[in-house]
């Protein structure tokens, strides 16, 4: 059971009265590793800490305790929840476990006269143990259980729930203080709640699968005092509990910042896979919290994790589901913000190690991450990638932007400081220069709280999130994937076109598409496309959306005058198999190659990598499958495999990658497609000499597992960075 301790509180409710100057909490000091160490600091027979009552009593209940030696640091050291320790086996219940417990009925209240009681000798299985807990403790640690009509402790159904508190400051004569009558939180009363909710998952959720225990804590700003005893003594709400179903409820507990424990035994009778993790969540009257066990942290944002440790899930393989396109973050104007504050992202990834100022350090959080579950027709449950049309505008400086999942901390008390360096990726998802508005697709893996983190390389942007769809954690239901060669869909120039239109859009024309047919069946639900905008005489953008609905007010495509823009399109299929493209201003030509398609039935599932993978860099020995470390020749055609390879199994069907060309010498394209087809009349990135252009890339792989990369003219270095794959 942790002591009350003062933490960084950082949800939003908090922010409103936060003063400047706290200190984030630093990681507890070593304490002693075993009792025998520990010095007597009295000479008695025994430790007494008298409890006057309980109230209410109700049924009665029980209360339990755990020792609290001396050791000469601010958290002690307790015996009974140290594995190690030389006399842990006269902790009665269990390894780790508590010293003593007393049960305590409706009645009488001579009961508790008193009632925590600490010898310095224990009859145990294996004999007398001479530990002399007395002489070196300097109090108890206690959590009270009341009991339900059922004579047992049952947070789902009483109508008063536990607390915790700590007793500490033995005299010399072997008296502890004195608790007086100790409150428990009660149904109906101002002050108190339950902290429950759904508990979800891709298998079965059974009886008792979650365990759950939460403690009151204090918080930095004591926003949510605690209650105190009748002698002053505070104490906090308490729970533990057991799911039932896919449900979960803690019962009655003082309003306030709670530390939870929950663990995911997974219904099996080995701990071999629990997984565990701790979270700080704040309880204001009856609060609802699901639980994701497919999710990073379950779902919860303000975490760390116990077991596995380091953290390293399975990362769960899902079916995709498009949404109409929908804006979900815009830093101009703060939409999807924290309290809705517009800004652009600063420098960096959001982490400030040694910074005191608290505000400093919530704000470089808030900066740098983005919730992406819950919104623009993204669940809040059960997602485990989303899909986003990135935007940069209004850069200050050339730069690079990366977008990866929110990571969890690796001590909850860390905030985002935290994190650490091994959690960012070394890749980036867009590169721009400044004053560049530049779009790029991207499939982000969801972090902790349902958030993607953003880091800026240098200067400030502005960005903007649209997302298009998102994937499940494979529960059910969906599309699977399948990928097609290249093909040419249409080309508005005269001198080149495919299609229905030979003639650039105009300002605010909207055209439809038919996308099935083909290779693409009529059953699909969503196609995926390679959009390119060029000759635009001024500043425009598109937007791609389907057939029948209202135009949405995203954009796909940012480009200029003489610019020439592609980006990966997930778009889902409207009326008739036909999408739609929406034209801003002036006019300007566009390009559609079709890469693949989604379909309810078939198809494969997708599965992101931890984070992404670099397989090809023509600048340094990088990767497989296309040799040397020389750029991209004029014509020049590489194979890279990419089945077996960088996390990549070897019977993928399709591979998502974010390809950058970067030192071009002349304008030119790429174009990437499956190994063992003729190269196609298509194209993945166009460039301009001296450009860095980054776009995400779906293809299908070959029959060996390789894709082929193709240069038109000049030379040019390549990267290729691993996103994730289609099985």
């Amino acid at each position: 059971m942790p002591r009350f301790r003062l933490t960084l509180l950082v949800s939003a409710v908090t922010i409103a009265v936060a003063g400047a100057g706290v200190v984030v909490a630093a990681p507890p000091a070593s304490a002693a590793t075993d009792s025998t160490q520990i010095s007597a600091k009295r000479n008695v027979g025994s430790v007494a800490i008298p409890i006057t009552d309980m109230s209410p009593r109700g049924n009665g209940g029980q209360f339990t305790w755990s020792v609290q030696l001396d050791d000469g640091t601010d958290f002690g050291y307790d015996p009974c929840l140290n594995p190690s320790e030389t006399f842990v086996a006269s902790c009665p219940l269990g390894v780790p476990g508590y010293f003593r417990v007393h049960r305590w009925s409706a009645g009488s209240v001579s009961e508790f006269t008193p009632q925590i009681t600490i010898p310095n000798s224990s009859s145990t299985g294996v004999g007398t143990q001479n530990h002399q807990w007395a002489n070196k403790t300097q109090g108890a640690r206690v959590e009270i259980r009341p009991y339900g009509s059922g004579g047992t402790y049952d947070p789902w159904t009483q109508t008063s729930g536990g607390v915790h508190l700590s007793a500490f400051g033995v005299n010399a004569s072997g008296v502890g203080p004195d608790l007086g009558t100790i409150y428990l939180p009660v149904q109906g009363n101002a002050n108190a709640g339950r902290l429950g909710g759904a508990i979800v998952s891709s298998t079965p959720v059974l009886d008792g699968r979650v365990k759950i225990e939460a403690f009151q804590e204090h918080s930095v700003y004591d926003n949510y005092p605690l209650q105190t005893t009748s002698t002053g003594f505070e104490e906090g709400g308490f729970a533990d509990l057991s799911s039932k179903g896919s449900a979960w409820t803690t019962g009655w507990m003082f309003t306030g910042q709670y530390h939870l424990f929950i663990t995911d035994t997974k219904s099996t009778p080995t701990t071999a896979d629990d997984v565990k993790i701790q979270a700080i969540e704040v309880m204001l009257g009856d609060t609802d919290r699901a639980i994701d066990l497919d999710a990073p942290c379950f779902g919860l944002d303000e975490c760390a994790y116990d077991i596995p440790a380091p953290y390293s899930p399975v990362l769960p393989t899902g079916r995709y589901h498009p949404v109409t396109p929908s804006r979900i973050m815009d830093t101009r104007d703060g939409t999807g913000r924290v309290f809705g504050f517009p800004g652009k992202i600063v420098q960096g990834d959001g982490e400030s190690p040694g910074e005191p100022n608290n505000i400093t350090r919530l704000f470089n959080q808030w900066n740098h991450e983005a919730k992406v579950t819950g919104v623009g027709g993204v669940p809040a449950l059960g997602v485990s990638a989303v899909v986003l049309n990135v935007t940069v505008t209004e850069p200050t400086n050339n730069s690079f932007v990366s977008v990866y999942p929110k990571p969890p901390r690796t001590w909850l008390y860390g905030d985002q400081t935290s994190f650490g360096p091994s959690t960012l990726p070394n890749a980036s998802n867009l590169n721009f220069v400044a004053g560049q508005t530049i779009p790029n697709l991207v499939v982000a893996r969801v972090g902790v709280g349902g958030k993607v983190r953003i880091k800026s390389n240098t200067g400030a942007a502005h960005v903007i999130f649209d997302v298009v769809g998102w994937y499940d954690t494979g529960g059910g239901g969906g599309d699977g994937f399948t990928g097609v060669t290249p093909a040419r869909l249409m080309d508005t120039r005269a001198a080149f076109a495919v299609g229905p239109y030979t003639t650039p859009f105009g300002p605010g024309t909207d055209r439809t598409l038919n996308v099935t047919g083909g290779d693409v069946p009529t059953d699909a639900t969503a196609v995926v496309l390679n959009v390119t905008g060029l000759g635009a005489a001024e500043n425009t953008f598109l937007t791609v959306y389907p057939d029948g609905v209202g135009k949405p007010g995203v954009s796909n495509l940012n480009f200029g005058f003489a610019q020439t823009t592609p980006n990966l399109v997930m778009v889902r299929v409207g009326a008739g198999g036909r999408i739609r493209l929406f034209n801003n201003s002036g006019p300007a030509h566009a390009i559609v190659d079709v890469v693949g398609y989604y379909r309810a039935t078939g198809g494969g599932a997708f599965r992101s990598t931890a984070q992404p993978t670099r397989i090809l860099d023509s600048r340094f020995a990088v990767g497989t499958g296309a040799s040397g470390t020389t750029p991209f020749a004029a014509a020049d055609t590489r194979t890279l495999q990419v089945g077996g390879a960088a996390g990549v199994p070897s019977n993928a069907k399709a591979v998502i990658m974010n390809v950058t060309v970067t030192s071009p010498t002349a304008a030119s394209h790429l174009t990437v497609f499956p190994e063992g087809v003729t190269m196609p009349t298509a194209s993945n990135l166009n460039f301009v000499p001296n450009q860095t252009v980054a776009n995400l890339v779906m293809v299908k792989l070959g029959p060996s597992g390789a894709v082929r990369l193709f240069n038109n003219s000049g030379a040019v270095h390549v990267i290729a960075d691993i996103a994730g794959y289609i099985t």
